[in-house]
C-alpha cells in the first residue's frame, strides 16, 4: 500500500499543474493570454487547493479509511469530464463580464471542483500512511515531496509534449482517464474489486460529443490546431477570412478582392511616406501575409513600394523575422 500511495500523490500532483497550464489554453480563446487570465487561474488554484486541504484534513480525521481518498480522486476525474463538456457554454456566458471578471469567473466555474477534490488527497494520504505521531513529519514530508515532483513532471509534459501535439479536449480526456486509472489501482490495492465495475460506465462520459464551441452558425472554421504559441484558427465569415490566435484576430483577408484590409496594415502608408522608394525591407512579422503582399510588388494605399532595375514594382530584397 505504501507504493500505491506514492503513485497516487505523484499523479494527482501532476494533474494539478496540468490543469493550471491547460486553463490558459481553455480560457485564452475568449480572454487572451493576459495577466488577468494567469492571475485568475493561480488565484482560483490556490484558494480551491487550500479549501481542499482544510476539508480533506477534517474528513480524514472523521473517516480515516483509504477508500475515502480514492473517492475524492474519482470525483476529481468526474469533474474534469464535466469541465470538458461545459467549458464552451461557461466561457460564452461569462464573456459579458469583461476581460478581468470574466476570466476570474470562468476560471472559478471551470476549475474549482477538480482542484478542490485534488486538494483533499494529501491530508487523506498522510492520515492513511502515518502510523504514529513520531513519524508524522517524515511521512508528510515524503508525500509532499513526491507530489511536488509529480507537479514538475506534469508541468513539463504538458507544456513540452501534450499541448503542442494534442487537442485540449484530448488532453483533458487523458487526465480524466489517468485519475480513473489511479482509482482502479486503489480499488485493487484495498481489495474493493466491486468498485472496478463502475469505472467503465464513468469512462463513457469521455466519449460523449462535445457541445458547440460557441462559434456562430454562419462562421466556417476551415483550420484549427494547437501550437506552442496558442490555438491557431482560420475561419471564413461571408467574404472575409480571418486568422485568429487564442481567439484574438491577427489578420483579415477579403476573398472577393484578394486584399488584406486589417487596419494596422494601413500604417505601412506612413513608412512609404517617410521613404517613398525603398529598395530593402526588414519585416518583423507577416501580418497574416498582408505585409509581404504590400511590399512585394503591390500598392500600399495607392503608392508603389519602389521599382527595381528591371522596371518591376516592389522591393528588391525582403528580410523576414
Amino acid at each position: 500500500m505504501k507504493y500505491c500511495l506514492f503513485i497516487t500523490v505523484f499523479i494527482t500532483g501532476a494533474v494539478v499543474l496540468m490543469l493550471e497550464l491547460l486553463g490558459t489554453r481553455i480560457i485564452a480563446p475568449f480572454y487572451g493570454t493576459t495577466i488577468y487570465v494567469w492571475s485568475s487561474l493561480i488565484s482560483v488554484a490556490l484558494v480551491c487547493l487550500a479549501l481542499g486541504y482544510f476539508a480533506g484534513g477534517r474528513m480524514a480525521d472523521r473517516n480515516p479509511r483509504i477508500a475515502m481518498l480514492y473517492l475524492f480522486i474519482l470525483l476529481a476525474g468526474l469533474s474534469i469530464v464535466l469541465l470538458s463538456l461545459v467549458d464552451a457554454p461557461v466561457l460564452a456566458a461569462t464573456d459579458a463580464l469583461g476581460p478581468r471578471w470574466g476570466a476570474l469567473a470562468s476560471a472559478f466555474l471551470l476549475f474549482s471542483l477538480p482542484l478542490f477534490f485534488l486538494g483533499t488527497i494529501i491530508p487523506c494520504a498522510i492520515k492513511a500512511r502515518a502510523r504514529d505521531l513520531k513519524d508524522i513529519g517524515v511521512t508528510s514530508g515524503n508525500l509532499y515531496a513526491v507530489s511536488t515532483v509529480g507537479s514538475f513532471v506534469g508541468a513539463i509534459s504538458t507544456g513540452f509534449v501534450l499541448i503542442p501535439h494534442f487537442a485540449i479536449s484530448t488532453v483533458l480526456n487523458f487526465i480524466a482517464l489517468l485519475l480513473f486509472g489511479v482509482v482502479a489501482m486503489g480499488f485493487v490495492a484495498t481489495k474493493k474489486y466491486y468498485g472496478l465495475l463502475v469505472l467503465p460506465l464513468l469512462s463513457v462520459g469521455l466519449l460523449l460529443p462535445r457541445p458547440d464551441t460557441g462559434i456562430a452558425a454562419d462562421v466556417e472554421v476551415i483550420y484549427r490546431t494547437e501550437s506552442p504559441y496558442g490555438q491557431i484558427m482560420v475561419a471564413d465569415w461571408h467574404h472575409l477570412r480571418f486568422l485568429l490566435i487564442d481567439g484574438a484576430m491577427q489578420s483579415r483577408y477579403d476573398l472577393n478582392t484578394g486584399e488584406f484590409n486589417f487596419p494596422y496594415l494601413r500604417l505601412m502608408q506612413k513608412a512609404v511616406n517617410y521613404h517613398p522608394g525603398p529598395r530593402n525591407c526588414l519585416v518583423l512579422g507577416l501580418g497574416g501575409g498582408g505585409a509581404r503582399q504590400a511590399f512585394a510588388g503591390r500598392r500600399v494605399c495607392g503608392r508603389q513600394c519602389g521599382a527595381g532595375p528591371r522596371g518591376r514594382a516592389g522591393c528588391q530584397r525582403l528580410f523576414w523575422l
